[in-house]
């Protein structure tokens, strides 16, 4: 197991559920001049898997370009 994890939500569950598993995890969370809403925006009739493939790489990219 990595000795820690970034997390890129703001979901408390999320956190809650590494905590339960006994994870270390710092959170990389969004600026505050980001719009991390507008990632999650559906983008007309996309299928659910295509949707959700889609805002993850997003969210994905925004997280790593935080911590550069």
């Amino acid at each position: 197991m990595p000795d820690l994890v970034y997390l890129a939500s703001q979901s408390p569950r999320r956190a809650q559920l590494l905590e339960q598993i006994g994870v270390n995890y710092q959170r990389l969370l969004p600026d505050p001049d980001e719009d991390a809403e507008a990632l999650e925006v559906v983008s007309g009739r996309e299928a659910p898997a295509i949707y959700v493939q889609r805002v993850t790489r997003l969210k994905l990219l925004a997280a790593v370009a935080r911590m550069q």
